[in-house]
């Protein structure tokens, strides 16, 4: 069962006559008595419906009723609409109600052209499927085709007549073929017009959605300029709709590509459920992968929550290794400076002469500041709330002690929220600007050092810049690995660039506040 035509291609042969075979016959649903019913036969050289009023032989057919007729299966009259579905929406040009006939319409093709057939569109009475009238509505019951060379028809020449005996001899459209005829002007001479019943009263008209003449397969008469010898129905009618090449459901295709595009539309339409089920079944697999996807993720999560758990005590856990060592290096540090002042004591006590016991006393001067800074140093590292907890003041006197020949400036602003730092990135944070000042008066060869920290409640941004002979071993643009280090414990991001001066400038961008997992995230991309 099929609402569209069935389409069936085979090479291009030179033929002279078409059989159709029919093996099996289908049913008809009401009594299951088994029929051959077409509509109609189409065979196509090119573009041309070469069947088109052709002879036509049947095995068998139904004499009871004048609509089955074989002579019916190649009169050109389709059962479908052509509702291409594109294009613009054109209305069908109808003449006044009461026209006289005869009544003529003439088509100026612009040049001669070798012309063989022509197409009729019926007017459109509703874009309803079926119509509510029947499709001859305003179609001539007599109509003359004529064509010529010169606008006053001395020249005409007969190409066909079309004659309506009954509603069956018209359709949605009128296609008839002619022979071959070079013709500039084509005439369409209404000998005998619809007639029909209006107020009681009768009268005629005429008219029709598109006029199609065809030479070598090409509509010529498309755009081309129409003249009537009566008036429209109304203003909206215009003439030049009998040749824009649309009808009211837009475009109108050519015959061959309209029934290709229909069987298309019907076969797709039947393989529809198959698609519709397989994509409900891919549906249903996605959800279940969905599915499998969130419980892989809630593993993942509580995989990385307790990595994070891990990772934190492995940290707290290095933090007390570390101050065990710091106390270590401590005692040592201590023991060996308060052994030797012992020592250097001994010896001042015993000096037998001023040089040498001023000598002594130098050296015991020395090791004691020394001893001095490093218990206070150890000290401050034990206990984080002590060195760590004014941080502008300790890196500060940190530059003092290790800048001490270089003109050093310093600027801080939003003091107050480098207080609310937990103290391991304090340390961090001190100790980065250590190694910055460390490698400037080790490497670099400046004169002067500036120093920019700005803190806010979401970032801290440490900015250090040189005078000095920028980073050559890292080919002008990189950062020291050390600083790198201690940036990627830090869960910070860092840069370094050579300042147009030719010294280099390391900035530091601590975010204060979010998980650390995104800020190890966030310094993989970098």
């Amino acid at each position: 069962p099929r609402v569209a035509p069935l389409v069936v291609k085979f090479p291009e042969t030179k033929i002279s006559w078409v059989r159709i075979d029919v093996s099996r016959l289908s049913t008809r649903a009401w009594d299951e008595q088994p029929i051959l019913q077409l509509s109609e036969i189409l065979v196509f050289s090119g573009q041309d419906n070469v069947a088109l009023r052709g002879h036509v032989t049947v095995s068998s057919e139904d004499d009871t009723a004048e609509s089955r007729n074989s002579r019916y299966l190649v009169d050109g009259f389709t059962p479908y609409l052509m509702d291409a579905q594109q294009g613009q929406q054109s209305i069908a040009f109808i003449s006044g109600f009461g026209v006289d006939a005869p009544q003529n319409l003439i088509i100026d093709l612009g040049s001669e052209y070798p012309i063989d057939r022509i197409h009729l569109h019926s007017v459109d009475l509703s874009d309803t499927v079926p119509q509510a009238l029947p499709s001859d509505y305003a179609f001539p019951i007599e109509l003359l085709v004529e064509g010529a060379n010169t606008p006053d028809f001395s020249d005409k020449v007969h190409l066909v007549q079309c004659q309506k005996k009954s509603r069956y001899d018209t359709g949605t459209i009128v296609m008839r073929r002619f022979p071959k005829t070079r013709c500039r002007y084509v005439r369409l001479a209404a000998t005998e017009l619809y007639r029909y019943q209006r107020f009681g009263k009768w009268g005629g008209n005429i008219g029709f959605a598109e006029i199609e003449i065809f030479s070598n397969g090409q509509n010529v008469a498309l755009g081309k300029g129409t003249k009537a010898s009566f008036a429209p129905a109304s203003r909206d009618r215009s003439l030049a709709t009998l040749t824009d090449g649309n009808n009211l459901y837009g475009k109108i295709l050519p015959i061959k590509n309209w029934l290709e595009q229909l069987a298309l539309r019907h076969d797709l339409e039947t393989f529809r459920p198959f698609v519709t089920k397989e994509l409900n079944a891919r549906y249903t697999k996605q959800s279940e992968n969905l599915k499998r996807l969130i419980w892989l993720a809630t593993f993942l999560a509580f995989a990385v929550i307790v990595s994070v758990l891990i990772g934190k005590n492995l940290r707290e856990r290095a933090v007390e290794k570390t101050r065990e060592q710091i106390a270590a290096d401590l005692h040592d540090e201590l023991g060996a400076n308060v052994h030797s002042i012992g020592l250097l004591s001994d010896l001042a006590q015993v000096a037998d002469s001023p040089e040498k016991h001023k000598k002594l006393m130098v050296r015991l001067r020395a090791i004691t500041e020394r001893t001095g800074k490093a218990a206070k140093h150890c000290s401050n590292l034990l206990e984080s709330d002590g060195l760590f907890h004014d941080l502008e003041q300790d890196m500060r006197r940190t530059s003092e002690r290790i800048t001490v020949d270089l003109e050093h400036r310093i600027d801080f602003q939003g003091e107050e929220f480098l207080k609310e730092l937990k103290p391991r990135r304090r340390i961090g944070l001190f100790l980065f600007y250590k190694e910055c000042l460390t490698n400037i008066v080790l490497h670099s060869d400046a004169t002067q050092v500036n120093t920019r920290l700005r803190a806010d409640r979401r970032y801290v941004t440490l900015t250090i810049s040189d005078n000095g002979r920028g980073l050559p071993e890292l080919g002008g643009d990189g950062v020291p690995p050390s600083l790198s280090r201690r940036a990627r414990l830090l869960g910070a991001l860092v840069s370094a660039r050579v300042t147009h001066a030719g010294g280099t400038e390391v900035e530091l961008k601590l975010n204060c506040g979010g998980s650390r997992i995104l800020k190890f995230l966030r310094w993989g991309k970098r």
